[in-house]
This record gives C-alpha cells, structure tokens and sequence, in this order.
C-alpha cells in the first residue's frame, strides 16, 4: 500500500514525467497530504490526462486545495488532468 509518504515520493517524480498519461493510485490511503502533493506535481506535468483517486481517504480538505491548484495555477494553454473516482 502506498501512504501519504509515499504519495509525496511518486509526485515528485511525476514533475518530470514524459510519457504517462494515465496514473491509478485507488485504493491507497494517500490521504489529504498525498493528493494535494499530486495536485502540486500536475502543475509541472503536460502529459498526466487521467488521475484515479478512488478509494484513497481524500477528504474536503484534500479536494478542495488539489482542485484550487490545479484549476488557479494552471495556464490555459494546459490541459487540467481529469481526476476520476473522487
């Protein structure tokens, strides 16, 4: 299982990730402090299309700060990762 710590692990390489467009973490208690680490890294990636957060303990908290970043920080010209199974 992948945790929090973990969570924050895995965005840090998806910063610099080329080529996966796709990235299913359900099913893994990341938590508030694991997505919004994920949401962090989106910022910096151009490639991520579908983010699985199902099953992951993502609370209000959680949703609402990813979204904020994700959405706020993001240019036009990029496209917003669909995040499916919140």
């Amino acid at each position: 299982m992948i945790g929090p710590k973990g969570a924050i692990l895995i965005s840090k390489s998806l910063k610099e990730n080329a080529a996966l467009s796709t990235f299913d973490i359900n099913r893994n208690p990341i938590d508030n402090e694991g997505v919004i680490a994920l949401a962090h890294s989106l910022l910096k990636n151009n490639t991520m299309q579908e983010l699985n957060l199902q099953e992951t303990n993502l609370g209000d908290q959680g949703v609402i700060e990813g979204l904020v970043k994700l959405l706020t920080e993001k240019s036009l010209n990029n496209k917003v990762p669909l995040l499916t199974h919140l």
